[in-house]
């Protein structure tokens, strides 16, 4: 069953780090680890894509600039290659949420 992670990933007006923009979601972690970003500030990074076409397999990677919180951006990272990266709408498994959390967390 998704998991909305709206404590973490929902966008919060005034958030440390807001307008902040990233070349990549590791730019982002160290901000947050930095304590330079709030997980629900706003924020534009770049995501890389690994997509997959009708047959299940691999397609080119796609990068594209996104506006996303710091939370969303960070659990994009550890969606499985192929089911796309969400950073709009943070619909993910508990298990996974847990898992970016505890990873964020340490």
């Amino acid at each position: 069953a998704p998991l909305s992670c709206t404590i973490e990933a929902d966008e919060r007006v005034g958030a440390k780090g807001e307008g902040m923009i990233f070349a990549d979601t590791d730019e982002v972690f160290r901000a947050y680890q930095n304590k330079q970003l709030d997980l629900q500030a706003k924020v534009t990074v770049r995501i890389r894509e690994i997509l997959l076409d009708e047959d299940g397999q691999k397609m080119a990677p796609v990068v594209r600039r996104v506006q996303t919180t710091g939370g969303r951006a960070l659990i994009s990272t550890i969606l499985p290659e192929g089911m796309g990266k969400v950073v709009q709408r943070t619909d993910v498994t508990e298990e996974q949420a847990r898992a970016a959390f505890e990873a964020i967390r340490h």
